[in-house]
């Protein structure tokens, strides 16, 4: 499969999964996160693999989501954030 998000490889028993959104300083959008996950879930089907290596190839590291494409709701809190669930 192709991806235009991130970048796959396996070799030596290794699977490296690299950010490759620099322009944004790959920070996850949806795109991102659903080729992530596919690229995970093909893991699976390599029986020699060891580890599994997420990276990214820059010093310009974004660890949040990008703000950008994600959509404002009303009040403070964005659409993504869960609620805090309380039990009794």
């Amino acid at each position: 499969m192709s991806y235009a998000n991130i970048r796959f490889e396996v070799a030596d028993g290794i699977a490296r999964l690299t950010l490759n959104r620099p322009e944004r300083r790959n920070r996850f959008n949806a795109a991102m996160h659903a080729e992530l996950r596919a690229a995970i879930g093909s893991v699976r089907v390599y029986a020699f693999l060891r580890v599994v290596l997420l990276t990214e190839p820059s010093s310009r590291f974004g660890a949040r989501p990008d703000l950008r494409e994600q959509p404002l709701c009303t009040g403070t809190r964005r659409a993504h954030t869960p609620q805090p669930t309380h039990t009794q």
